[in-house]
This record gives structure tokens, C-alpha cells and sequence, in this order.
């Protein structure tokens, strides 16, 4: 090839099908007599069937037809043809170069196949191109100029000397891995989304593309580090005169001293120092970041190609549509609850979704919602000995997203609880199991000023050692293991020791919630109650609790 890429090897290709169990490898070998002449790499999905993409197309920058220039009309014409032959419905090539000789030669022959092809524009990757000495010199220098970077590096110095490594053996890449997860997911968490490496076939894909790309020499994993502690990585490459900026990351709390930004000057100095490297690639994504470092860019197309008409006005009106929407935050937005709206209701079907709407209008017309109070009131008993209640941080967050990264409900709450520790007010702790694995999730806030959601009411109190215990979470794997009780018991006596009085609630009708708490050792004390009667509230005291004695007390027998 003319420019050929790390992401177009059989090591690349290798370690996706072995994490992603999901795909179907199809792979297209043409032969000129007895010589190889090209590849095609595609795939299809066990969920998509007779819906083909390219192999790599999920982990991979660049994704092509391989072969030469010139073989590249007849190479593609014999693909098409076969994928039809096959009842291909439809082709997505994702990230293909617009330079590719294959663009045209696809573009060009679709019809005579009965696809319908759209293409559109997909990435802008910015490229650091070295070129010669003197342009090697002038990119180095202008890199090493840079005010901001010097003042976040001499920053950083305080903490502890600032150092690179590059990092080439698998087994020094392999080491650093788990931190360079939790680090990435981390980070996503504290920007409210959700890291790719949170997919567990995703770092599984990582591992095998370190072991498979180091016996070649073509790994390169960049660490900035200040003192002894990694602060930013890029999991990247060298390959074939590129060295590329694939996957970076930082240190969330080292965020203000922009180490990635400096890990990255660091890198291109560095590129400029190796005679072999002609290319930094910055990949994908347009961020702000990397246009202060580029002199170049490389454009990458999204084509589709559709044996159905129907479907290639479809593909055409949801790009449009979505270009449209991103213009305007709202209406971006209004569109995405809608989309969230729809298939939710096609998952659950029009009648269920019917009777849900109902049961709504009805609570909100004639409803009792009671919500019970309970005071910490006798010591725990002393079986928390190989357990850990303590502060939660970020890297804890991450760590359980990770973990539980099949259980859908538990990252929402993960999503909720990275937002409320980047706001403050709140503490959250974390109970860790003897084998530290994180199995549930707690917070506490004053007593006085709680806003209780189920009943719309702030709460008061003329006691300012009052702390309530809220948002409870155990992930669904884990349930069932009396960790919930356990992390009370445990916190309450922390507040106790600290001078404070423990305090928690519970829906009335969430009876395991209520059975946790009293075999904890906390003690009812009273409830409120709201009615609603066509859309008028009152709220009421009540110091039985008509839900606190519909439990025995056998049941809450350790």
C-alpha cells in the first residue's frame, strides 16, 4: 500500500476477533495467479446478519481495502460482486480514507451491484508532519516554546521530578494497563459519561493488541510521570514511519496542570529527536487540543452502501437530521428523549407502556406515599473485622464500573454518584469486601435541609448533629451477601464515634430496604405520609408508622 497503517495488520485483525466474540470474521483474499495481490477484512454481527463492516471498524483510526493502487478497481469489483452473490443487504465502511484508491473505485461501481451508496464525511485527524531537518527543528521548537506547557510542567516539578517513558515491552505495557484503565474511566466518570473501557471486551482487545503488537517492536505506550506516579498515558504505536496518538488519558485531579497536553509535547519533541518517525497521527476526533499541534490533517469518509432504496433514504435523512440537531443544543436534546421515548416503549410494548401512563395519571391524582424514619439505636455486632468502610473517591467509582459493566442500572447509579462527588455538599463512602472489591455505596449529608424525593418535602431539624444516610446502592451481582446492613452498621458507628446522630429512611413499601436498616441497629421513630387527593397534597407525622408493623420483628432476626 502507499500508505499503510498499524490498524491494517493481521496482529490488529487478530486481537479484535479474539475479544470480540460477538463478530464474524468474513475475510476476501485476491489472487493475481499465485500471488496475493489484496485483502478485504469484514465482518458481520450475530445481531445484524447479512449486514457486513469492516473488521476493525470499532477499534481501528483508518479502515481500507488492502492492496495496491493499481489493483484496487478490480479488487473492490470482485468484493461487491461476491457480497451480493452472498445476499448482502448492506455494507458500512467506516473511517476509510478519502485518499484510499478504493473510495473511488467503490463509489464508482455500487450501482452496477444494485447498492446504493451515500458517503459523508466522517473524521478530520490532525497530523504532526516532521518532514526534514530544518522542519523537524521548527515543529521541535515551536513545541518546546510553548509558555503554557512550560508552566504546568514547572508546576507539576513541586510534586516531584517530570519524566517520559515510552514504553516499547510488553510486559512493562501489560503491568501498567490496570492503572491506565482505571485512569480513563476515572476521568469519564468526573465528565459525567461513560468510558469505552468500561466494555470489558474492550480492554480485553487492548491486552491482546500489547502482547500481539510488542513481538513486533510496534507498540509504544507514553507515560508522563512526576515523581513515581504515572499523571497521563497514551496507549499508542509506531509503525511504518507514524507514531500515533491512539489513546490517551489523564489523571482527573492533576486536571488544572493539563498533563495529557504536556505528555503530548512531550511526545512530538520527542518524534522529531527519532529519524524513523516522519508522521505524529493524532487520530480522531476534532479536539480543540490537538489543532495547536497540527500542520496537517488527513480526512476519513463514512459510506454505506444499501441493496434497498427505503433503507439509503433512511441512512441519508438520519445524518441530516442529526446535523440539524446538533446546531441547536435543545432541540439535540428534545430529540434524544424522544428516540429514548420510542424505544423504550417498543421494548416494553404499547399496552404495558399504556398502563404505566395510566397508573401515573392516577398517582398523581389519588395517591399515599409514607416515608419511615429510623434513629441508630444499638452497637453492630463485631463481624465487620475483613471489611473496609471508607471515603469514596473517583478511582473507586471507576474501578466498580468496570467490575460491573453488564449491570446497566448499577452505572446509572455510578453516572449519579460521580456527579454528586465533583459538586460536593455530600460524603459518599465505599464498602470494600476482604478481596477489596467494592460491593456497596453510601452517603451522608446533614438531617437539616434534605430534600426527600419521594415525598417532595425538605426536611428540618432543630439538631444540627443530625446526619442522614442515603442513596444506598449494592450492585445486583452482589446482592443478597447482608453488605447493605453491614455498610450501616458500620457507618453509624463511624458517625457516632465522630459525635454525630445517625439517621436513614425508607419508602414504606420497600421492605428489604427496611429490613436492612433494622438489622443494622437502627430503630423507627416516626413517618410522614402524603396524600394526594385530586392534585391537593397534605402532609402528615405519624409516630406508629401505619408500614413500620407490618413486619414482624422475627423477620429482622440476623
Amino acid at each position: 500500500m502507499e500508505r499503510p497503517q498499524i490498524f491494517y495488520t493481521y496482529q490488529w485483525a487478530l486481537a479484535v476477533s479474539r475479544a470480540y466474540q460477538s463478530l464474524t470474521p468474513l475475510i476476501w483474499l485476491g489472487y493475481e495467479a499465485e500471488r496475493l495481490v489484496g485483502v478485504a477484512a469484514l465482518a458481520e454481527s450475530l445481531q445484524q446478519p447479512k449486514q457486513a463492516f469492516f473488521l476493525c471498524g470499532a477499534t481501528a483510526d483508518y479502515c481500507d481495502f488492502i492492496c495496491a493502487p493499481a489493483d484496487a478497481a478490480a479488487f473492490c469489483q470482485q468484493v461487491l460482486n461476491d457480497l451480493k452473490a452472498r445476499s448482502f443487504t448492506g455494507i458500512t465502511l467506516a473511517n476509510i480514507p478519502k485518499d484510499s484508491p478504493a473510495v473511488n473505485a467503490l463509489t464508482a461501481r455500487t450501482r452496477g451491484f444494485g447498492y446504493h451508496v451515500y458517503s459523508r464525511t466522517a473524521y478530520h485527524c490532525a497530523q504532526v508532519v516532521l518532514g526534514e531537518n530544518t522542519q523537524r527543528e521548527r515543529v521541535r521548537a515551536s513545541v518546546e516554546k510553548r509558555q503554557a506547557v512550560k508552566r504546568q510542567i514547572a508546576s507539576m516539578s513541586k510534586l516531584g521530578a517530570v519524566s517520559t517513558s515510552h514504553d516499547r515491552d510488553s510486559k512493562l505495557v501489560t503491568d501498567a494497563l490496570p492503572d491506565f484503565f482505571r485512569m480513563h474511566v476515572a476521568r469519564f466518570l468526573a465528565m459525567g459519561r461513560t468510558s469505552n473501557l468500561v466494555n470489558r471486551e474492550r480492554r480485553v482487545f487492548l491486552r491482546e493488541l500489547s502482547r500481539l503488537l510488542a513481538e513486533n517492536g510496534w507498540l509504544a505506550n507514553s507515560r508522563l510521570i512526576v515523581g513515581n506516579r504515572p499523571v497521563a498515558f497514551n496507549f499508542g504505536f509506531r509503525f511504518a514511519g507514524t507514531w500515533f496518538w491512539y489513546q490517551p488519558t489523564f489523571l482527573h485531579e492533576m486536571t488544572k496542570n493539563s498533563p495529557g497536553l504536556c505528555l503530548l509535547s512531550k511526545m512530538v519533541a520527542d518524534a522529531c529527536e527519532t529519524p524513523d518517525i516522519d508522521v505524529v497521527d493524532l487520530g480522531l476526533g476534532a479536539e480543540e487540543y490537538k489543532e495547536r499541534f497540527a500542520n496537517a490533517s488527513r480526512e476519513t469518509l463514512h459510506i454505506t452502501l444499501h441493496a434497498s432504496p427505503v433503507a439509503h433514504f433512511k441512512e441519508a435523512l438520519r445524518y441530516r437530521s442529526a446535523k440539524i440537531a446538533t446546531r441547536s443544543g435543545a432541540v439535540e436534546s428534545f430529540l434524544r428523549r424522544q428516540r429514548e421515548r420510542i424505544a423504550s416503549t417498543r421494548h416494553r410494548r404499547l399496552l404495558p407502556a399504556g398502563k404505566k401512563v395510566l397508573r401515573r395519571i392516577w398517582r398523581r391524582a389519588f395517591s399515599e406515599d409514607e416515608v419511615l424514619f429510623y434513629g441508630w439505636g444499638v452497637s453492630a455486632p463485631p463481624d465487620h473485622i475483613l471489611f473496609q468502610l471508607r471515603p469514596v473517591q473517583i478511582e473507586d467509582l471507576a474501578e466498580a464500573s468496570m467490575l460491573y459493566c453488564d449491570d446497566p442500572q448499577t452505572q446509572a447509579y455510578l453516572l449519579r454518584a460521580a456527579r454528586r462527588l465533583r459538586s460536593g455538599g455530600a460524603r459518599g463512602f465505599v464498602l470494600l469486601a476482604p478481596n477489596q472489591i467494592p460491593v456497596h455505596f453510601c452517603w451522608i449529608t446533614n438531617f437539616d435541609g434534605f430534600h426527600v424525593a419521594e415525598l417532595d418535602q425538605v426536611l428540618s431539624s432543630e439538631q444540627p448533629d443530625r446526619q442522614l444516610i442515603f442513596d444506598c446502592w449494592t450492585p445486583g451481582s452482589e446482592r443478597g451477601n447482608r453488605y447493605y446492613p453491614r455498610a450501616l452498621s458500620m457507618l453509624a458507628e463511624q458517625l457516632s464515634v465522630s459525635g454525630s446522630a445517625p439517621w436513614i429512611f425508607s419508602a414504606s413499601e420497600n421492605w428489604l430496604s427496611r429490613r436492612g436498616i433494622l438489622t443494622a441497629g437502627f430503630e423507627f421513630q416516626f413517618s410522614l405520609i402524603r396524600k394526594r387527593w385530586f392534585f391537593k397534597r397534605c402532609l402528615s407525622r405519624s409516630s406508629s408508622g401505619t408500614a413500620a408493623s407490618a413486619l414482624e420483628p422475627a423477620v429482622f432476626a440476623a
